[in-house]
């Protein structure tokens, strides 16, 4: 990929995206994701390689097991041309147990750091670590 956008405020498009993940409004959550996305959580195992798989399971993830999870205001959010990485806390209630993550009633809280890869506008890849 090549950055052809230096000007696109990838920063500002990350936040928007994290509003819509905190708000759950999936129709507009999906519209900051190539149909191609890769999604990584590289210390969980957790990986997917297209929009809707990926959309499914944050869909479960934030109704079936956390419906209470938000990722937290950025504590560091730095762009280089296509490449924006962004930490933060990630934390919720499990309502069920959430394998890797808290059993079922507990509170978790994961300091996380996130490699979002732009091609032009829209996110082609999504990296977690932590």
């Amino acid at each position: 990929m090549t950055d052809t956008h230096t000007d696109v405020d990838r920063v500002a498009i990350v936040e928007r995206a994290v509003d819509a993940y905190n708000a759950k409004n999936w129709g507009r959550y999906v519209l900051f994701f190539r149909e191609d996305v890769r999604y990584c959580h590289h210390n969980r195992g957790v990986e997917f390689s297209d929009r809707a798989t990926f959309l499914a399971a944050m869909r479960v993830f934030a109704g079936d097991l956390a419906p209470n999870r938000t990722l937290g205001p950025a504590v560091r959010c730095v762009q280089s041309g296509d490449v924006v990485v962004r930490e933060q806390v990630w934390s919720g209630k499990a309502i069920a147990d959430f394998p890797g993550v808290a059993g079922a009633g507990e509170d978790f809280r994961f300091e996380i750091c996130t490699v979002f890869v732009f091609d032009g506008d829209l996110i082609a890849e999504y990296h977690e670590y932590g």
